[in-house]
């Protein structure tokens, strides 16, 4: 069988690489030596964690893409070594930018142990420079490739003689010339009995033996207190082309906390206690104020700092993906109240920004097709509705479609069909209460078909109206309560009901793919005749906009601006 390994040998030079990466080799030229090393990236300073700041190198879109391909390949390069060297999924040693692992993966492996040492690789991607990833490529018996190849490879990763933190193909590459170093390492930790993993330049190893093994770490004769690598784990990790760096070397016994990749490890695998009380006082915060601060030292003094709620979020997402680990991401039933106060900060977050204070207007579909189809229309008939979209280069959504993921299933209970919606409906208010910050500037606009299956929720949109009145579909648009409207798909001439895709031409709804055509998942689905919604609007849609008449789609676009003006007119002063 073919790998990608073997693949990778087989080419020769620039070209064979380029078509490899599925690049024709004049853009692959342009890319590399025509564009100018000051051209090619933007660079930025974050700040660290613990001081310092850290260079973010980001390269333009064409050599991004590029650098994409090349992870990809190298990828699956790598696992196939890891295969071939018989390392288990299970027993995995490196967790950083690897798919199917991630911090937790890597905090799981030392939990309730007695002992927990971390040591921390300096300067770990600057240290990887262009000389030394070209020498891998050549002289690394598994790849062990064309000089020329390995000159290119390293012409595409590196910026400025290091790989750049930044560069999709950076993490790769990293984990690739540090796979030497985990195998030797991991040899070690097995003699002493220790468990060992890698999360990019952090090392950790714990064990639950009475005295921590010596032929990992020992303490300080010259430091009291201070743990220190044996020589042969020193002697390995400066062999293998790294440096420690001596300020984080730490140990960490169980009686105080332990951690490993920023995540408590005494019992479960968990996020520090101060971490999840910060975000949730920011997060009470930012929906009855309407802004976020953060408490910074300055000049010996704590001040607060405006705060970006786009990091809150980012904080609210991390201790939902660690802590929701323990329910399986799954929905909460019940009252609010019995709920995980992790899970209801995040609604709370959540529906304030989708729903309270939204920037723009704010469109809900019965699924994430359906934004598909409405995006490649907008994209198409730009120039007619500039309330939904700007026509320059690029086009611009004026307005957001409401994209379905796994906290917005499990947190809002809102993954798309018609059931959700309903729920939302039913409790918009109750879900609003409590925000006092809450702008309502911009309308809520829920988007479904028009057909039997929507009667329901026609019902609940009807008893939830300010009016009271009768919601049948007839209507181009309903408001229903606050913000919140409610759009029918049109019913075209001599139709009965309406769907998202009636608005498609027949010549796109009876393309087939291979020798299958489309069907709606209902009566009569076939897996082995026909293929559905989601290959409909990925494959043919998507992929054939441009050669696609959205015409159609008019009337659906016209209602859902005539509910946005609607309700413009009643912010109107």
């Amino acid at each position: 069988m073919t790998t990608m390994v073997s693949r990778l040998q087989a080419c020769i030079g620039r070209s064979d690489l380029s078509s490899l990466l599925g690049f024709k080799p004049k853009a692959f030229a342009y890319v590399l030596f025509h564009v100018a090393d000051a051209e090619k990236y933007t660079d930025f300073e974050i700040p660290k964690k613990n001081g310092g700041v850290r260079v973010i190198s980001a390269p333009i879109p064409q050599l991004k893409l590029l650098q994409s391909r090349l992870s990809e390949c190298l990828q699956t390069c790598l696992a196939e070594i890891e295969k071939a060297d018989g390392v288990k999924e299970s027993c995995a040693i490196s967790h950083g930018f690897r798919k199917g692992r991630s911090i937790y993966s890597n905090a799981e492996v030392h939990k309730g142990r007695r002992w927990v040492f971390n040591i921390d690789l300096e300067d770990f991607f600057p240290s990887i420079n262009f000389g030394r990833v070209r020498g891998y490529f050549i002289k690394n018996k598994n790849f062990a490739l064309s000089p020329d190849v390995a000159t290119v490879i390293a012409q595409i990763a590196c910026h400025k003689n290091a790989l750049p933190q930044g560069s999709p193909c950076s993490p790769v590459i990293s984990n690739l010339l540090a796979h030497m170093l985990d195998m030797r390492i991991s040899r070690i930790a097995k003699k002493a009995r220790c468990s060992y993993t890698r999360y990019a330049d952090d090392l950790t190893f714990s064990c639950s033996k009475k005295l921590f093994p010596d032929g990992i770490a020992q303490l300080s004769q010259a430091d009291q207190g201070v743990w220190i690598p044996s020589d042969k784990l020193r002697h390995t990790i400066f062999s293998s082309g790294f440096k420690i760096n001596k300020s984080k070397t730490r140990m960490q016994v169980y009686w105080s906390r332990q951690d490993a990749t920023g995540l408590v490890v005494n019992a479960k695998v968990n996020v520090p206690r101060e971490y999840v009380k910060t975000a949730r006082a920011q997060c009470h915060q930012l929906i009855t104020k309407g802004s976020v601060f953060n408490k910074e030292e300055l000049w010996g003094q704590d001040v607060k700092v405006p705060y970006d709620p786009a990091k809150l979020q980012g904080k609210l997402s991390h201790i939902f993906n660690i802590k929701g680990q323990d329910l399986n991401f799954e929905r909460q039933k019940g009252s609010l109240k019995t709920w995980p106060n992790f899970y209801r900060d995040y609604r709370s977050f959540l529906d304030y920004q989708s729903f309270g204070s939204s920037p723009k207007p704010v469109f809900l579909f019965e699924g994430k097709t359906d934004n598909i189809y409405i995006r490649c229309a907008l994209n198409s008939l730009a120039a007619d509705y500039p309330e939904l979209i700007s026509d320059g280069a690029p086009k611009q959504l004026m307005v957001r479609l409401f994209n379905y993921s796994r906290p917005t299933n499990a947190v809002q209970q809102l993954a798309g069909g018609t059931g959700d919606l309903q729920l939302l409906i039913n409790n918009y208010e109750l879900r609003l209460r409590g925000f006092s910050a809450a702008t309502l500037a911009f309308p809520v606009i829920l988007v479904v078909d028009n057909d039997k299956g929507s009667t329901d929720l026609f019902k609940a949109a009807g008893s939830k109206s300010d009016t009271k009145a009768k919601v049948d579909g007839s209507q181009p648009f309903y408001h229903i309560t606050k913000n919140l409207y409610l759009v029918p798909t049109p019913t075209p001439k001599g139709m009965v009901e309406s769907y998202i895709e009636t608005f498609l031409p027949n010549s796109v709804l009876k393309k087939k793919l291979g020798k299958k055509t489309f069907h709606l998942p209902e009566k009569g689905f076939d897996v082995t005749k026909h293929f559905g919604k989601v290959l409909l609007a990925e494959q043919i849609v998507q992929r054939q906009q441009k050669a696609i008449s959205f015409v159609g789609f008019k009337p659906l676009l016209d209602n859902m601006r005539a509910a946005m003006q609607d309700y413009a007119a009643k912010m109107a002063p």
